[in-house]
């Protein structure tokens, strides 16, 4: 049986896609996260 091993990485920016009725996908807009400080556990570069 595999093992996973856990990964952390730090994410900065994600852009969302939705459908429509006629099945079309559309991008939305991006949502920035740069303001986010680490996490409690995460240290800081």
């Amino acid at each position: 049986m595999a093992t996973l091993t856990p990964i952390a990485f730090r994410v900065t920016e994600a852009t969302y896609l939705f459908g429509r009725a006629d099945d079309a996908r559309r991008v939305g807009d991006a949502l920035s996260f740069e303001r986010a400080g680490p996490r409690s556990d995460e240290v800081a570069p």
